[in-house]
């Protein structure tokens, strides 16, 4: 067991995290030692989004959405895939996605790798994407593992269940870090600028 106090600003509606390291430090792949300096690629969803934000050498790190749902121009309807609600199609599956940033780190300089956020939208993603990771055996590059697993101020009612995502994540990929948030919304309470404290036991 451990308990930790969290006091965190909670910004304007699509913000909401804390950062918990299982195992390992993030500056370890990014050996300036200022983190704030590390630029990254939003919603990578897409084949061109995904090249795009590869071949872009100021990119350091490449944030992901993921549900269920079907992948264009196949006969697959439910895999996980690289979209984010409502979206429940793409061109870019879960596995080609990280199979494309594996082979695009591979024999690159610690300056040139490219680490990946992937943010989970449903908890029947989780086992699955997981168990995949887990099998790739990724210790070149880090994997950050996002939901929002509670309801924050003014957020959405339906967060992913905290103890199965974290069970899950702590069984096939104990040493990666979590990044654990809240869900947020759009009415006015989802708008203000917040600061509170948390538990996490």
């Amino acid at each position: 067991m451990f308990i930790c106090k969290l006091y965190i600003w909670c910004l304007p509606i699509f913000v909401g995290c804390a950062i918990i390291s299982v195992n390992g430090d993030a500056s370890e792949f990014f050996p300036s030692g200022d983190l704030t300096n590390v630029t990254w690629a939003h919603a990578v969803n897409s084949k061109a989004k995904l090249q795009e934000a590869l071949q872009n050498p100021g990119v350091r790190m490449l944030e992901a959405d993921i549900v269920m749902g079907a992948i264009i121009g196949t006969e697959i309807r439910y895999t996980p895939i690289m979209a984010h609600p409502p979206a429940v199609q793409s061109d870019l599956s879960f596995q080609e996605f990280i199979t494309t940033v594996v082979e695009f780190n591979e024999g690159k300089s610690l300056e040139s790798r490219k680490g990946v956020k992937l943010d989970f939208k449903t908890i029947v993603a989780v086992e699955r994407v997981v168990k995949s990771i887990q099998a790739l055996q990724i210790t070149d590059f880090p994997v950050w593992l996002n939901a929002d697993i509670l309801k924050g101020p003014g957020g959405f009612p339906f967060p992913i269940p905290a103890t199965k995502f974290i069970e899950l994540c702590q069984q096939y990929l104990p040493t990666n870090t979590l990044s654990i948030g809240w869900t947020t919304g759009g009415n006015e309470e989802g708008r203000k600028l917040l600061t509170f404290g948390i538990n996490i036991e």
